[in-house]
Order: C-alpha cells, then sequence, then structure tokens
C-alpha cells in the first residue's frame, strides 16, 4: 500500500479523534512512535489492516464502517492536497468518472507516484432501470466498504448529488494471477432533467453528418500504432510504425502478434473486449523492430489506449499510443520522437517527464535536506530539554530563565527562611561493607525518593552531595509556613530513608537532621559551573544542629520550633534536647527533638496509602528503636574488627582510647551549660559559605 494512504487515515483520525489517540493507534499496531510517512513510499499492506483495526478497536466502530469512513474522508483529503482540478475535469456525471476510474489509478500510480503497486479494477454497466451496476475486482481482502464511501462522497463533491449505493454480492474469483476479491454494487443515482441538458440527440448527429472521404492509408499515418481487428481477432489493418516496423498485415491472427497485459485475467475474445470498451487496454508486442536487428532485443514495446466498437459491431478498432514515459525509455525501445505524431500528447508526456526528472532529483535533495533539518531540531530540542533540566537542578526555574536570556540576578537576602540538613548515619560502616557501586546505586535511589518528597511539599534543593542534603522552604518563592513545609519533609524523610536497605548489612538506611530558621543570602553564583548559593549563619547553624543530632533523630533549634508552632497547622510535637553549641564554645542556642505531626501522619502528608502492616500515623516507623540498636552493633562490629587489623599492623591502640575519652568528656561539658538564652549570633570573622560545589 503506498505511503499516500496512510498519510490519507492519519489525517482522518488527527481531524476526528486527535493526536493522543493516533499514538495509541501507532502504539497498539506495533508502529513505531511519531513514524513519518512518505506519499510515494510502498509500504506493506498488513500494516494498514493493522492500523484499522487498531482505529476500531479504539473507537468502537466495526471495522467495515472504518473503511467506508476512510473512503469519504479519501475524497476530502485528495481535494485538500492539490486533486481537486484532476477529479472536477474527469467527467461531468456520475457515469462517466465510474468509467474513468481505472484510468485514473493507472495515471496515479504509473505517472504521479510512479510505482508497480497493483491498484483495483473497476467495471460498470447501465441497467435497463436506470441503475448502475458496478463491478469491483481487488486482490486485497476486506477493504470493499471503501468503495461506497468514496464514491458516495464523489458525486456529492463533484457533481452535487446524494446517490444510493449498497452491495448485491461478493465473491472470490481465481484468476492467473490469483484470488481475486469480486464485490458487485447497485448504484441508484437521482433522475436527470432533460430540460436542463445539453446533449444533442444521437439521431440528429447521425443525419447531420457528412461523410468523410478517408482511406485507409491516410488513416494509417494519421495514426501509425492503431489496430483494426473482426470477431475472429485477425487483423484488418493497422498502423504504418507497424507494419513498417513489426511487419503487420491484413489477415494476420491478432493473438500472435500481441499480448494483452492490461486489463488483467480477462480471457481474450471479442465478446470480452467489447464488455470493456470503458478499460485502458495495454498491449505488448511480441515481436522486435525490424531497426533493432543490428542491436540486442532489450525490453518489449508496449501499446496504451482504448477499443471502439465499430461497423455495427462486427469490428474493433484499437486506438492507441506508443507506451513510453521518459527520454530514457525510448532509448532502450529505440524509439524515436518522430515515431509519434504531433498531435499525440505522449510527446508532452515524455517532455513532461524528463523536466520531472530534474526537478524531483532537486526536490529530492531538498528533502533530504529538511529531513536532515528536522532530526537536528529534533536532537537539539532534546538536548534543550537535557540541559533545561540539568540548570532547573541548579537553579529554580524563575531565575533560569534570566540566566538562559544572559540577564544578570542580584543576590537576594531573605529575612526568615528555614534549612534543612540531613547526613546519612554510619556512613563510614557503608563505605566498608558495600562496592563503590552498591554505593552509588543507593544513594541515588534515595535522593530520587528525596526529590520527589521535596517537590511534594514545594521546598527546593540546595544541594545533594554524597551523604548529604540540603533543603530550604521560604525562598527562592518566599512562604509564611516555610518552617511547617520543612518539619513535614523532615518527617517524612525519617520514614522514607528507610525504605533504602543496605546490601550486605540488610539493615535500612538512618539519617539525622538538624533544622533551623532565620535570614539568608541567596542568589546564583559561578559561570560555567552555575549553581544556586545560599549563606549565612542560619545555614552554619543548621549544619552544626545536624551534627550534633543523633541516629535517626530531627534537631530543630528554639527558633524554628516557634515560627513551626505559629502557623494554622501547629500540631507539631517536641522534646527538648538542651543547649547545643552553634558557633564557639561560649555560644549555645537550645535545641528540640522533632517527634511528630500529631494533625497529620506521615501518610497523609506523603500523600500515599498506608502500607498493610504499617502503623496508622507511620511515626512509629520514624522512631524505630530497633534499627538503631541493629546500627550499633553493626557499628561496635566493625571497630572490632577495625581494631584487630590495627593491633596486627602494630599501631598503639591506647592513645586513641585517651583521645576519645577526652572529646566524650568535652562534649558532654558542653552540652549542659548555655551563655545564650537563644540563637546566637556570628562574628564577622566566622565562614558563612554552605552549599559551593
Amino acid at each position: 500500500m503506498i505511503g499516500w494512504i496512510h498519510l490519507c487515515v492519519q489525517q482522518m483520525i488527527l481531524d476526528k479523534y486527535g493526536a493522543d489517540l493516533w499514538q495509541k493507534i501507532l502504539s497498539d499496531s506495533g508502529i513505531e512512535a511519531n513514524k513519518v510517512y512518505h506519499a510515494k513510499k510502498v509500504y506493506e499492506d498488513k500494516e494498514i489492516y493493522r492500523t484499522i483495526r487498531s482505529i476500531s478497536i479504539n473507537s468502537d466502530i466495526p471495522v467495515e464502517k472504518i473503511w467506508e469512513m476512510f473512503g469519504e474522508h479519501m475524497v476530502d483529503y485528495a481535494f485538500q492536497n492539490g486533486f481537486d482540478k484532476l477529479l472536477v475535469s474527469m467527467a461531468d456525471n456520475i457515469q462517466d468518472f465510474i468509467d474513468n476510474l481505472n484510468a485514473m489509478h493507472f495515471f496515479i500510480l504509473k505517472l504521479y507516484l510512479n510505482t508497480d503497486v497493483r491498484g483495483p479494477a473497476f467495471q460498470s454497466e447501465r441497467l435497463d432501470d436506470g441503475t448502475i451496476r458496478l463491478h469491483y475486482f481487488s486482490n486485497r481482502e476486506g477493504i470493499y466498504p471503501m468503495v461506497m464511501g468514496l464514491l458516495r462522497q464523489a458525486a456529492r463533491k463533484l457533481f452535487d448529488i446524494e446517490i444510493k449505493i449498497m452491495m448485491t454480492e461478493k465473491s472470490e474469483v481465481h484468476l492467473k494471477s490469483g484470488i481475486s476479491e469480486h464485490v458487485v454494487y447497485k448504484i441508484e443515482t437521482p433522475p436527470i432533467d432533460s430540460s436542463t441538458s445539453k446533449a444533442t440527440p444521437a439521431t440528429a448527429i447521425d443525419r447531420n453528418r457528412p461523410t468523410v472521404p478517408l482511406s485507409i492509408k491516410t488513416f494509417s499515418h494519421m495514426f501509425p500504432t492503431h489496430i483494426c481487428f473482426n470477431r475472429d481477432l485477425v487483423i484488418e489493418h493497422c498502423g504504418s510504425l507497424l507494419c513498417n516496423e513489426f511487419n503487420m498485415s491484413s489477415g494476420q491472427p491478432l493473438l500472435d502478434l500481441v499480448q494483452f497485459v492490461q486489463p488483467k485475467d480477462v480471457q481474450i475474445n471479442f465478446e470480452t473486449i467489447s464488455s470493456h470498451q470503458n478499460n485502458l487496454f495495454i498491449c505488448q508486442i511480441t515481436q522486435h523492430m525490424n531497426r533493432c536487428e543490428l542491436k540486442p532485443f532489450k525490453k518489449p514495446l508496449f501499446l496504451k489506449g482504448q477499443m471502439f466498437l465499430i461497423n455495427d459491431g462486427q469490428h474493433i478498432l484499437y486506438l492507441n499510443s506508443l507506451h513510453v514515459m521518459t527520454a530514457r525509455q525510448c532509448l532502450q525501445l529505440n524509439i524515436y520522437m518522430t515515431d509519434l505524431q504531433k498531435h499525440d500528447v505522449t510527446r508532452d508526456v515524455i517532455m513532461l517527464n524528463q523536466a520531472r526528472k530534474y526537478q524531483k532529483g532537486s526536490i529530492g535533495k531538498l528533502e533530504e535536506s529538511v529531513n536532515s533539518m528536522k532530526l537536528l531540531m529534533d536532537e537539539l530540542e532534546e538536548l534543550r530539554s537535557r540541559t533545561d533540566s540539568l540548570m532547573y537542578d541548579r537553579i529554580p526555574r524563575d531565575i533560569a530563565y534570566y540566566v538562559k536570556n544572559g540577564i544578570p540576578v542580584e543576590a537576594e537576602v531573605f529575612p526568615s527562611a528555614t534549612c534543612l540538613i540531613t547526613e546519612i548515619c554510619n556512613f563510614d560502616v557503608i563505605s566498608v561493607e558495600c562496592k563503590p557501586t552498591e554505593i552509588i546505586t543507593i544513594m541515588t535511589d534515595l535522593f530520587q525518593r528525596y526529590n520527589r518528597l521535596v517537590d511534594k511539599l514545594q521546598c527546593y534543593k540546595v544541594l545533594s552531595i554524597m551523604d548529604s542534603y540540603f533543603v530550604i522552604a521560604g525562598a527562592p518563592q518566599q512562604s509564611h509556613n516555610h518552617a511547617e513545609q520543612i518539619m513535614n519533609l523532615a518527617l517524612c524523610m525519617l520514614v522514607e530513608t528507610k525504605q533504602v536497605v543496605v546490601p550486605n548489612l540488610n539493615l535500612p538506611l538512618m539519617i539525622r537532621a538538624g533544622v533551623h530558621t532565620g535570614p539568608i543570602v541567596a542568589g546564583v553564583m559561578g559561570t560555567s559551573h552555575i549553581r544556586y548559593g545560599v549563606l549565612g549563619e542560619t545555614v552554619n547553624m543548621t549544619k552544626r544542629l545536624a551534627t550534633s543530632a543523633t541516629r535517626g533523630t530531627i534537631l530543630v533549634s528554639d527558633t524554628a520550633k516557634e515560627h513551626a508552632l505559629y502557623t494554622h497547622d501547629n500540631g507539631f510535637v517536641f522534646e527538648t534536647r538542651g543547649y547545643v553549641y552553634t558557633t564557639t564554645w561560649k555560644r549555645a542556642t537550645c535545641a528540640h527533638y522533632l517527634i511528630q505531626n500529631s494533625k497529620r501522619s506521615i501518610w497523609e502528608i506523603m500523600d500515599c496509602q498506608k502500607p498493610l502492616e504499617s502503623s496508622i500515623d507511620g511515626y512509629r516507623e520514624a522512631h524505630n528503636e530497633q534499627d538503631k540498636k541493629a546500627w550499633e552493633e553493626a557499628e561496635n562490629r566493625i571497630k572490632k574488627l577495625r581494631e584487630v587489623v590495627s593491633a596486627f599492623r602494630g599501631e598503639r591502640m591506647q592513645l586513641s582510647r585517651v583521645g576519645r575519652k577526652l572529646r566524650t568528656l568535652k562534649h558532654a561539658w558542653a552540652s549542659h551549660e548555655s551563655h545564650d538564652s537563644g540563637i546566637s549570633r556570628g562574628t564577622p570573622v566566622e565562614s558563612a559559605a554552605c552549599c559551593i560545589c
């Protein structure tokens, strides 16, 4: 099936149902998405059958009705794509239009599309009751309803009439070329108003016709390839070219010199030829030309024309022309333009096709360039989307617009924002027990889960680097409930982290987190390695809170707690931890452990269905003590292994034990004393950089 048919089907679906259904039809048919069909390319018939079947399933319309709809749409599609003038100029009534369907198929397939695809065949006859009986032959099974839709729409568009067409017979016929589907239609046309008819009666024409003195010699010169034969298929006379070059003469059997090529599968006798006068006849001359005796006989010569019944039905006149369409064919057949009469339109066809050949070459190169440009545009668009995705991962979307267009973006001060920093506990143990590739897999899975939570709770991820994850709320989009957003996110991250299991250890990941609220400065940093950076003492304090938190806990500053409780959803439950040194030994802040949100469960915050064996609110999973004990045991086991290895290496373990005890005493002494009633303020000499990488 030619690509033009596929394009017509595609346009029908796009017009009636839209692009989404067309993509689904392609998928259901096993055809690659966004496949581009070319009008003059030949595709396998099974592809169009699968497409029509898929359309029927998705639209809940029978296959036969789909073919009939397609026949109607084909006429509209032809009108929209340059065939309107050809169709309008074919005939002035439906009978003549049907009689010219074979010639139209020949023209489109051979001249326009230049393909050897075999089209259908039509044969019509006018019955005494005024109806038309149409015979349809096709080697493609099941597409016969298309003819009804096509003729019905053609009658509307071309002749502004409504016809009734119905199938009366359907059978299979065995022909020389194989099994063909034979369908007979009955066509009822509206009566013709005789008062508006301008046709001259046949009797008047016969009465006024003068006698034309025309000899056989003159007629043979006017039509150099004609053949006239009688009921016995014996040649009466023929054209001058056939006489001179093929030694044809009166009295020779026609079938000894000529082989009928079209119509195909038709038994050749006088009655059959008479009944197919409206068909196009193509004949092959079985002899070679006299002028070719000195040259190899490469290709046979074909004649193309029409049969006329003359002499009261006693003879048939085959008026034809040489079936050549290009200058190359003329050279291959040893035919010259002078062999064709000047009135013969074949001369124009040869010249036109020669011009089309050069145009086609130029157009073909242009189409290749256009297709290459389309592919490059698609690749460019894909690269652009990837670039945007990478940029959006580093820069907020509203700021990325200015960066892409080269517009400078000034750093912005946010008076109040909440920061969250998480760290994976026992990452040193994981590094020992897991391979590097396994660690990458674990972190990729974990950060993808975090990213989904961040997007759902409308926060912004600033940085994710190996075992740390940094999120803010209240910037770059300001929000009045940023502390609430971050704390809900932190609770969800506690639970979601445990969904990732460490291989070899078979233990769930655990994190510790720090949350603090305060002023920050945010802006775009870098030129080649652009990132949205967040600076300020608030970030430093958040980092120290995360470091001070224990395994599986969220340590929240007093300021962040107060901000969270001011919001409408102030159901957060805290447990006081005590004072934590966040700047120097002399400055500390009061910190609290975030336990739960009493008004919302973890599953409500995450907007997901509760797992079957999980608790109702999800906070039991967030603060599971068994997971902590399991990690402590794993940590102690690794420490013992390290001590054994170090002992074999001769290292002094006593000094390291003393150092650890001193650090423990320092930490215990610092945690129970405060020189600050609230949040410590940073000094100018302290660094405020946090997330530049």
